[in-house]
């Protein structure tokens, strides 16, 4: 259970939720999992579409409920939102309504997108205590803040598939959907960024990247640290958030490069952007570029295995609860959440990044189905408890009740 970072007096109870996006399909179903869950608890909600002509309209009739209701966003939406001529977090603070943004990348790479949002102003979630605390520590020190665990499972992705026969059908022996260019850039363009920095921090983080391709245990800001120091440079927090994420965006496209490379070998299906076709191309997998989440969803009750990457190593990805939801073999990471919840060919399949496992997991996840569905079926009889379905969602509604980070009203 992550901790609300708060030592003052409860707030409001939260009687309300108003979920406001721009109406992609990612946000789209991260509100249906989180409506499920407040539904089943007994907890008001709506939906607010920041993009509609009546966007402002339907914010002012909301933020009239005053202190009861909150309001949450995902990613910066909500602080780029306007009502009139004021941004939306300075009119609910004004209305006593708190303002909660759920960060679903790491903090490094979305919070330099905040224009508005500060301690006072605002209540930040996170996927995992790792992210929680590097946004306390490099982006907004006293704010408060809780981790919701995954996104979790939708109901798209759910199967009924009750035996071995139905399971042995499914057409796709193994579904590996994952994007490798990174938020707005891809990975040469990161290296070039990198080698751009003073050398002898360019240096230092380059040697973090060797040692953190392979890390699968603490948070990656560690290795960045030794090398900020190393390098004899003062490093404030943009500097920090700065080399943290390209270190980080590099770490990630190595690992799902590696992972496209090994997998391209394989009878198996391979989901991702443009940029991964030359890896991929020649192989045994089948490749599609640039499918959506709700397709991604809907195709993976007819997988028998899916491949999951957790962007920070004590994270849940939401993938990882689909697979499950699914009844598929999930395969994933052996870092340290993984490790804690999942048993390798009991359960699951887990790898590294540096030996031959991945191989091994995919010639498994390829081959005797049989096999596979003694995994899956373990697998699935974890899908409906904690943390795989609503994470730690009852944190969302303990932090729109909290107080405000000073302790007094927003």
């Amino acid at each position: 259970m992550s901790q609300i970072q708060s030592t003052s007096h409860p707030g409001e109870p939260c009687r309300r939720v108003i979920v406001c996006h721009f109406g992609h399909e990612n946000d789209a179903c991260c509100t249906e999992n989180i409506f499920e869950f407040l539904a089943e608890h007994g907890i008001d909600h709506d939906f607010i579409d920041l993009g509609a002509t009546s966007a402002t309209e339907a914010l002012r009739r909301a933020l009239a409920h005053g202190p009861g209701t909150a309001l949450l966003g995902f990613n910066s939406q909500i602080d780029h939102a306007w009502v009139a001529d004021e941004p939306l977090i300075i009119a609910a603070g004004r209305q006593g309504v708190p303002v909660l943004q759920w960060i679903l990348d790491h903090p490094s790479v979305r919070w330099p997108e905040f224009n508005y949002s500060d301690a006072r102003t605002s209540r930040f979630l996170f996927h995992s205590r790792y992210s929680q605390a590097y946004f306390a520590r490099y982006c907004c020190t006293g704010a408060v803040t809780a981790t919701a665990g995954s996104v979790g499972p939708n109901p798209r992705s759910r199967s009924a598939d009750a035996d071995f026969a139905a399971f042995a059908r499914r057409p796709v022996s193994c579904l590996i959907a994952l994007g490798l260019a990174r938020v707005h850039t891809t990975a040469a363009e990161t290296a070039a960024a990198l080698a751009s920095l003073p050398t002898s921090l360019a240096e230092e983080l380059n040697g973090a990247l060797a040692r953190a391709r392979f890390a699968l245990d603490g948070p990656l800001e560690t290795p960045v640290e030794r090398a900020g120091a190393a390098s004899g440079l003062a490093l404030g927090d943009s500097d920090f958030n700065r080399c943290f994420r390209l270190v980080h965006d590099l770490v990630q496209s190595f690992r799902r490069a590696r992972i496209m490379q090994i997998a391209s070998r394989f009878d198996l299906l391979i989901q991702s952007d443009e940029t991964a076709r030359p890896i991929v191309a020649g192989g045994s997998a089948a490749f599609r570029p640039d499918v959506g989440m709700c397709e991604t969803l809907a195709r993976m009750p007819q997988c028998r295995a899916v491949l999951s990457v957790s962007p920070v190593n004590d994270s849940i990805h939401d993938r990882t609860c689909n697979a499950l939801n699914a009844g598929c073999l999930p395969i994933l990471e052996d870092n340290r959440v993984h490790r804690a919840l999942f048993r390798h060919r009991q359960n699951a399949l887990l790898f590294r990044y540096h030996d031959d496992s991945l191989a091994e997991c995919l010639a498994i996840a390829c081959g005797d189905a049989r096999r596979v569905y003694a995994l899956a079926e373990r697998a699935a009889a974890m899908r409906d408890r904690a943390p795989f379905r609503f994470g730690a969602f009852a944190n969302i509604v303990e932090l729109a009740a909290g107080p405000s980070a000073s302790g007094d009203p927003v």
